[in-house]
């Protein structure tokens, strides 16, 4: 049987488990700060020293938090931000077509899968039937899709409601949650889950990420047999899906 380290990025930290090929978590999760802005090279060690307190682990599956595409970085997103919450130039520069499949290989010398976050957490929430949409609920907000539990293409919380100008990160994120607490926070989300029904009439949304179990379960009334909220770590779990 093998076994897949999983490694969740995020804005604020670095974690990872080793997860069995049917997603059970074979230990306890460790963690790093991500410490934004992150250029490459320090998310590789950061990665690195994670793996190196794990045994018996056979391949390595990243769930990163921007765009990726085939391992080659095409968006660094959160990691590129400073405390303030802007993109530091020299630090979206560094990202530029960065191939971290090639990095992590040489780095761990084992196989490497990667995906957006989003995505690996929604291989890890899916049932496998129909079409399942994931929400992730932390610093920023991501969305990954699945038709029958097989990965659909990837697209942007804005783009998926066909809001182009809108930016979730600031309207529902942490820094958005805090400000406005849980009530309205989560009036908000719910908005959000009433947009993709009505555009995509899922046959499930999974809700996840560190903020998820935050939400007032009374504004999902609606929605109480379709919308899921996770509290288990989906976007470790999903990992182990990717080599499938």
């Amino acid at each position: 049987m093998a076994i897949t380290l999983c490694v969740d990025i995020g804005a604020t930290s670095i974690k990872a488990a080793p997860v069995t090929d049917d997603g059970v978590l074979m230990s306890a999760i460790r963690s790093l700060k991500t410490q934004a802005p992150l250029r490459p090279d320090e998310l590789v060690k950061r990665i690195t020293t994670l793996a190196a307190s794990f045994e018996d682990v056979s391949r390595v599956a990243v769930g990163f938090p921007g765009g990726i595409e085939a391992g080659v970085v095409t968006d660094p997103s959160n990691l590129a931000r400073n405390k303030d919450g802007h993109n530091e130039a020299s630090v979206v520069e560094a990202w530029k077509q960065v191939d971290l499949n090639s990095l992590l290989s040489q780095a761990l010398a084992q196989p490497i899968a990667t995906a957006n976050d989003a995505d690996v957490a929604a291989l890890g929430a899916c049932d496998g039937v129909g079409l399942e949409v994931t929400i992730t609920l932390g610093t920023g907000v991501g969305c990954g899709c699945t038709l029958d539990g097989e990965l659909l293409i990837h697209r942007e919380i804005h783009d998926f409601v066909n809001q182009p100008t809108i930016r979730y990160d600031g309207l529902l994120g942490t820094k958005a949650l805090l400000a406005m607490g849980e009530q309205y926070w989560s009036q908000d989300v719910a908005q959000l889950i009433a947009k993709v029904v009505e555009i995509h009439h899922p046959d499930k949304i999974h809700l996840a990420g560190g903020n998820a179990p935050r939400l007032d379960r009374r504004v999902l009334n609606p929605w109480e047999e379709t919308v899921w909220v996770h509290r288990e770590p989906v976007g470790i779990l999903g990992g182990a899906a990717l080599f499938s």
